[in-house]
C-alpha cells in the first residue's frame, strides 16, 4: 500500500504534512520494548521545533516540537533509558534551517527580525542571498532549507562555542551522543569544535555515504577519523556491498575485496564502531530491498548482523514493514500486528551478538565459492569463526 505522508500544491511545494502521532511519553513507555529486541540506544530523528513531519527543517534548536513534548517529558525519556543502561542519541542539523525559521523567518512569523527581514537581523550573515530575499543557497536548491554559512563566527558560537550553546544545553539534559546530519557539509573543524564539547562517555557518528577513511568533498579530503573529530560514521559501503552480495551483483569474492579494504582503510576503531544500517529513511527498507522474500531477509539479517560495526535497526524493520524512497519509507509502526518470524530472527541475533566484536583486534573474512564467506573476529584469545552462504544462510563453526 502506497502511504500519503505529504499533500503537493500545483506548483509542486507541499501544502500540507501528515503528521501520526508519536512522542517522547511513547517512546518511554515501549523502552522495554526496545531492550527485549536486543538494543540499547536509540537514535532520534530531529525533535527540535520545525514545520514538517521529518523536522529536518529546524526551526528552533533550543525548542522542542510540542508534538512531542516538553522538556520535561524529554527528561523523563532521558531518565528512564538511563535506568535501564540505554543511551539516547540526537540527530544535529547544523548545516541548513526551515525557511519558516526563527533564524530565516520568511512570512515573519517571529518578532525577532530574521535574515529574510534584511541585514538588521544578526542571522542575516548566517546566510548567502544571491538576491536578496527571495534567491540564497539552499540544500540541493530546496527553498524550504536556506544553507548556513559554517564559516561565520557566531553561528559556531551559537552551535558549540559558547557556554550555553545548542550543544552544551542538550549535553546537559544528559544526552549520550550526536549524529551529524549532511557531515560533508560541515567543515573538519567544524565538527571537531563539536567534538570539543563532548565527554569520553559521548559519541560522534556522522553522516557520511562513501568511504569515510579517503572522502574528499567539495575539494578537500576530510579528516574524519584522523582523531579530534567524528568517532563513527554510517557506514553505508557495507550496506551496499550486503545489497549487492544477497541480489548476486558481486560475488563472494569481490565482497571479501572490498570489505578487507575497508578495514584496512579504517582505523581499528572506526571500523569496528562504525554505525552500520541496512534501513534508514533516506533508502528502501530491507524488506523491499530484498523483494519481499522473507527467507532471503533472514538471511541478510544473519550476513548483517554478523558483520562488524554497530547495528542500528530502523523502526520497524523488525516487524518486516515495507516502503520504497521517502517517504513511502516512512509508515507508522504495526503496533496491532503479531511478531512473527522476522521479529523472532532479529532479536535472535541482536541477543546472541557478542559485545566484544565491537572492540575486537581484528577481522579477517575470506571467499569460499562464488556464493560464501567464510570470517572470524579475534579478541584476546576469544575467536567466532562463522560461514554464510547467501543460498543457505549461516553456520557458526567455530567459538572459543
Amino acid at each position: 500500500m502506497i502511504r500519503t505522508f505529504y499533500v503537493r500544491d500545483k506548483q509542486g511545494e507541499i501544502a500540507r504534512w501528515e503528521f501520526f502521532g508519536g512522542n517522547f511519553q511513547g517512546i518511554a513507555e515501549k523502552l522495554d520494548y526496545i531492550l527485549e529486541l536486543g538494543c540499547n540506544a536509540i537514535y532520534l530523528s530531529p525533535i527540535f521545533e520545525a514545520n514538517s513531519n521529518h523536522r529536518y527543517d529546524t526551526s528552533d534548536y533550543l525548542a522542542l516540537d510540542p508534538i512531542l513534548g516538553d522538556e520535561d517529558d524529554f527528561k523523563f525519556l532521558l531518565d528512564e533509558a538511563h535506568k535501564r543502561g540505554m543511551h539516547i542519541i540526537l540527530d544535529g542539523v547544523f548545516n541548513h534551517v526551515g525557511q519558516y525559521s526563527r533564524y530565516f523567518n520568511k512570512g515573519g512569523h517571529f518578532k525577532e527580525p530574521g535574515a529574510y527581514q534584511g541585514p538588521s537581523s544578526k542571522y542575516y550573515h548566517w546566510f548567502d542571498f544571491t538576491d536578496f530575499p527571495d534567491e540564497y543557497n539552499s540544500w540541493w536548491g530546496v527553498k524550504d532549507l536556506p544553507v548556513i554559512n559554517k564559516s561565520e563566527a557566531s553561528y559556531r558560537k551559537f552551535i558549540y562555542g559558547d557556554k550555553d550553546s545548542v550543544i552544551n544545553h542538550w549535553n546537559n539534559f544528559g544526552v549520550d551522543g550526536w549524529r551529524l546530519d549532511v557531515a560533508d557539509k560541515l567543515p573538519d573543524d567544524f565538527i571537531a569544535g563539536i567534538r570539543d564539547q563532548m565527554s569520553k562517555e559521548q559519541v560522534l557518528i556522522g553522516e557520511v555515504w562513501e568511504d569515510a577513511s579517503n572522502k574528499v568533498a567539495y575539494d578537500q579530503r576530510r579528516q574524519y577519523l584522523l582523531g579530534g573529530g567524528l568517532q563513527a560514521t554510517m557506514h553505508n559501503p557495507l550496506r551496499n556491498l550486503i545489497l549487492d552480495f544477497m541480489l548476486e551483483e558481486i560475488d563472494a569474492r569481490v565482497f571479501t575485496t572490498v570489505l578487507m579494504t575497508l578495514e584496512s582503510n579504517y582505523p581499528k576503531n572506526a571500523f569496528f564502531g562504525a554505525f552500520t544500517n541496512m534501513g534508514t529513511h533516506d533508502t528502501k527498507r530491507l524488506f523491499t530491498e530484498m523483494g519481499e522474500d522473507e527467507e532471503k531477509l533472514k538471511r541478510a539479517l544473519e550476513l548483517w548482523l554478523t558483520m562488524p560495526g554497530v547495528p542500528c535497526v530502523y523502526y520497524g524493520d523488525e516487524m518486516g514493514m515495507t516502503g520504497g524512497k521517502d517517504p513511502e519509507n516512512r509508515g507508522y509502526f504495526p503496533w496491532d500486528e503479531p511478531r512473527g518470524e522476522i521479529f523472532n530472527k532479529f532479536q535472535r541475533l541482536l541477543q546472541s551478538r557478542p559485545t566484544w566484536w565491537q572492540s575486537a583486534d581484528w577481522f579477517e573474512c575470506h571467499a569460499i565459492d562464488s556464493d560464501t564467506l567464510i570470517y572470524a573476529f579475534h579478541k584476546d584469545g576469544q575467536h567466532e569463526m562463522m560461514q554464510f552462504s547467501r543460498k543457505t544462510g549461516l553456520a557458526i563453526i567455530k567459538q572459543q
